[in-house]
């Protein structure tokens, strides 16, 4: 484990929401949300580069989208 590769154990929500919109529902919005809380995670003073540390994440991921269906 290193900065470039902080991995360590996840847990994740997600949520999202739906419309349909338009005289004929051709046309759907969408929109979510992710959010991934990583656990501390350190290199017990074994990172060969010397980049030892306790590491910790969090990821939020943000979208949007626009359809239309014919």
């Amino acid at each position: 484990m290193t900065p470039l590769l902080p991995d360590a154990p996840r847990h994740g929500v997600t949520v999202g929401l739906g419309w349909k919109l338009g005289a004929k529902k051709q046309w759907t919005l969408d929109a979510y949300n992710l959010a991934l809380f990583l656990e501390s995670r350190s290199t017990e003073g074994k990172e060969r580069d010397s980049y030892n540390g306790t590491y910790k994440a969090y990821v939020n991921g943000t979208g949007l989208s626009l359809a239309y269906h014919w």
